[in-house]
């Protein structure tokens, strides 16, 4: 944490380095056939060494709170990188997908499949630095949440949207309104146009349900691994965030029929009104009826 906070840049450099893939010179091919998950997204091969996953297990959570522009900016860049070695790849080719998500003011493209959706929450077979990063950044901003000016909050939110052309990015941030939705109305505002994310969203829980029962049922017959034991606690703690229960439909729904303490009359048939034409208008691209 030390080093983090000294010299953020270099360790930021460092990790770009010994994680990104670098293609080997020996003429002895046979020696360097790989046979990891890294291989799909440009990275190295982790050798277990950041196994399990966890927002402790890389330097990312510590930089985030000693620079967190400029390292949101890392992360962005290194996720980009790999989700578009990923893409291109022929692992999942059947099931990989692009979709839009309509900011404000452009339209951008990201890519998609339950792998990437879920990489946040540690469900598929991903590179657990990749994980990891994921898991740092959500606890990152699950913690300033509850601090944060609501505009400022968005403000991020929005830029890690507009930066990225993964949709694990999107999933963090659908888990960040999902755990302030009073605070960030107008990003779910955004999210909720994209009909693609309810659905993956959906499946996101249906994989914690049974991820999260399965290590408990691992933890109570073999016991925990000593040497992981604080990066599995941590885990622990963090599948049990109240917010894990919900998904993007259903905070659609708690929308329209609730609202906040802190929330007038007035803004909650402004809202209303939005999401009723965020409803209109997947109405309207409906195909019309056979006679």
């Amino acid at each position: 944490a030390g080093i983090c906070k000294a010299l953020p840049e270099y360790v930021l450099k460092l990790a770009d380095l010994f994680w990104t893939y670098t293609p080997k010179t020996d003429k002895h091919d046979f020696f360097h056939r790989r046979n990891d998950i890294g291989q799909y997204f440009d990275m190295e091969d982790e050798h277990l060494q950041y196994f399990p996953a966890s927002s402790m297990k890389t330097p990312i959570y510590w930089l985030l709170q000693t620079d967190v522009k400029l390292t949101v900016d890392f992360i962005l860049s290194f996720t980009n990188k790999a989700i578009h070695a990923y893409s291109i790849s022929k692992l999942d080719a059947t099931t990989i997908n692009e979709i839009d998500i309509f900011l404000p003011d452009k339209t951008i493209k990201q890519i998609i499949s339950v792998r990437i959706w879920c990489t946040y929450r540690g469900t598929q077979v991903m590179p657990h630095i990749l994980e990891s990063m994921h898991m740092a950044l959500e606890k990152y901003f699950l913690e300033i949440g509850k601090y944060c000016e609501n505009n400022v909050l968005e403000d991020w939110l929005i830029y890690l949207l507009q930066n990225s052309i993964s949709a694990s990015i999107t999933a963090v941030v659908v888990s960040i309104v999902m755990a302030y939705p009073e605070k960030t109305f107008n990003v779910a505002a955004i999210l909720f146009k994209t009909r693609d994310l309810y659905y993956f969203d959906t499946v996101r829980r249906q994989l914690d349900r049974s991820h999260i029962n399965s290590n408990d049922l691992l933890g109570r017959s073999f016991g925990m691994n000593p040497k992981n034991e604080i990066f599995d606690n941590e885990r622990a703690v963090a599948n049990k965030a109240e917010h894990r229960v919900h998904t993007l439909e259903s905070i659609f729904l708690n929308y329209t029929l609730f609202r906040g303490g802190d929330t007038t009359d007035i803004v909650a048939e402004e809202r209303q009104k939005i999401l009723y034409s965020i409803l209109d208008e997947y109405y309207r691209k409906l195909p019309e009826e056979s006679v």
